[in-house]
């Protein structure tokens, strides 16, 4: 089991890194990255999904990490731990949030989804 592993099972953690993954793409669903930059409530919305995120893949087990270890699964939480640690969006860069939240988060949803059907 992962090190914050508790009952919630490996599926119902899954479930819901997709959902937080769909809402970060309704989010920005309209938006470049200039607009990204712009829209502070926007960007702080993205943060705090993204921490739901990372607090989910903290308590996957850690058979399911090391069997998908092309998922950067540490730095998923490392980047939950930043948000969460230096309290709010100003405090990143720019470029890096915005890759975060539209590629890595494609990234991830897709993985998910793939490892949730071999469940």
């Amino acid at each position: 089991m992962g090190k914050y592993h508790d009952d919630l099972s490996d599926r119902e953690n899954l479930v819901t890194i997709i959902q937080a993954c769909d809402t970060i793409r309704d989010y920005i669903r309209d938006m470049d990255e200039d607009d990204f930059r712009t829209d502070q409530k926007t960007r702080d919305a993205c943060l705090a999904q993204w921490i739901v995120i990372g607090e989910r893949v903290a308590k996957l087990s850690d058979k399911i990490k090391e069997k998908n270890s092309d998922v950067p699964w540490k730095l998923i939480v490392g980047f939950k731990n930043r948000g969460s640690h230096s309290y709010g969006t100003r405090n990143f860069d720019n470029d890096m949030m915005w890759h975060t939240v539209k590629e890595d988060a494609t990234f991830i949803r897709k993985r998910c989804n793939e490892i949730l059907r071999t469940l």
